[in-house]
């Protein structure tokens, strides 16, 4: 139960850093990272339950390149870009739960430009209020792998994942998804 008025509601870290074997609760933040503000590098091994930040990356904002790897992220929103993570640049997310969590864009996930990758990922229950992505939102080129989409819904467009650029998808199970 942090809270900051400006980025990461629990911890902010200006230059690369990483964050290991954390749990995150309820934390808010009055700008990014309801939870997490960091500049590069990674997260991994954490949970991130509840946590609120008023404009992107409810629980993790990437402010730079990242991995965000083996977390879970539920109940988790914000009211413009990345209801669970918001990578500024691109990101990679490997073995990582994504639960009912919500946006304007990117229900899960918002990614930003540069190549990105989601891996063994499983994205359930994701909403945005915005046009795109419930799931995911990918401003540039992606590629997902070995993922599972179930009942991701409310977007215009992308019941799953929304690309405005390229992108590729291989081996991934899409359930009950819907774009509005």
């Amino acid at each position: 139960n942090n809270t900051a008025k400006g980025y990461g509601g629990a911890v902010y870290i200006n230059n690369d850093g990483e964050v290991s074997d954390c749990e995150f609760k309820n934390n808010t933040a009055g700008g990014v990272g309801g939870a997490v503000y960091i500049n590069a590098k990674s997260v991994r091994n954490s949970n991130f339950t509840g946590n609120i930040a008023n404009t992107d990356g409810s629980a993790v904002f990437l402010s730079s390149d990242g991995v965000i790897e083996n977390c879970r992220f539920k109940d988790n929103a914000c009211s413009n870009n990345g209801g669970a993570v918001k990578f500024a640049n691109n990101g990679t997310v490997i073995n990582s739960h994504f639960t009912n969590n919500r946006a304007a864009l990117g229900g899960a996930i918002h990614l930003g430009s540069g190549s990105s990758l989601i891996e063994n990922s499983s994205f359930t229950l994701n909403t945005v209020t915005g046009y795109g992505g419930n799931a995911i939102f990918a401003r540039d080129h992606i590629t997902v792998n070995l993922c599972n989409f179930t009942g991701n819904h409310n977007g215009k467009y992308g019941g799953a994942i929304y690309m405005e650029n390229t992108g590729i998808v291989n081996n991934s199970i899409f359930t009950n998804n819907s774009a509005c």
